[in-house]
């Protein structure tokens, strides 16, 4: 997915998370426009969710997991953030993060 600053994501619940930094090594930072507050997208976290990805059997990620628990982020704005950026959806059940 092509992110760029200012661009708007929307958490599930509807909520706006604004892409407000890229950094050089491939990680970005998104906002809450209402809050304020801020959380950084690593490159390495998408690194590592992309090499789950191309494993064979990936089935997605659970939805609001940390990543030992089969999930990208216990964070929603960590989450949001990568499955946008790797090109994820929610499943039909809302229960997983699917290409």
């Amino acid at each position: 997915m092509n992110i760029q600053v200012g661009q708007i994501i929307e958490t599930c619940s509807g909520r706006p998370l604004k892409i407000i930094s890229i950094d050089s090594k491939g990680g970005f930072t998104v906002e809450r426009p209402d809050t304020g507050s801020t959380q950084k997208i690593s490159a390495g976290k998408l690194k590592k969710c992309r090499a789950v990805m191309a494993q064979p059997d990936f089935a997605g990620f659970l939805k609001q997991a940390s990543f030992t628990k089969g999930g990208i982020s216990y964070t929603v704005a960590e989450a949001v953030g990568a499955a946008y950026a790797l090109g994820l959806k929610l499943s039909a059940d809302g229960k997983r993060w699917v290409k």
